[in-house]
């Protein structure tokens, strides 16, 4: 298909016109069966991918729930486990921190260990402190 410019004056949006019209006449025929062919043959494949998206794409989406919803569980434990350790420090120092030897262990028997090492480690500082206690008597 060719466009004449031969036109005088206004023939510059011809040749515009030409010059957006003369990409499509360059590449393959559209009448070509073979690009054509190609053309269904693409559509069918996107056609089969969107059918498994529409049957499958629950498994996916359930996978993404599952593990954003695990991170997050994971990271409540963690804040928990930390504050409860926090707690047991806090209490523990401010039972130590009393000058007195019979306030320390009283302060220390009201301490709350949160698992067994926590109140291995309190029963540890309280044997320490009766045994300071005790060596003013002896």
């Amino acid at each position: 298909m060719q466009i004449r410019t031969n036109l005088g004056l206004c023939s510059w949006p011809l040749r515009v016109l030409r010059l957006r019209i003369g990409h499509l006449s360059t590449g393959a025929d559209v009448s070509n069966t073979d690009s054509f062919i190609q053309e269904v043959s693409e559509e069918v494949r996107r056609d089969r991918l969107f059918g498994l998206i529409r049957k499958y794409g629950w498994i996916a989406i359930a996978g993404v729930v599952v593990i954003v919803g695990g991170a997050a569980y994971r990271e409540y434990v963690k804040a928990q486990r930390t504050a409860a350790a926090q707690s047991f420090g806090s209490s523990v120092l401010a039972a130590l921190e009393q000058d007195d030897a019979q306030a320390r262990v009283s302060a220390l028997d009201t301490v709350q260990a949160p698992n067994g090492a926590t109140a291995a480690i309190v029963a540890m500082i309280l044997f320490d402190s009766f045994f300071c206690l005790m060596i003013p008597l002896l």
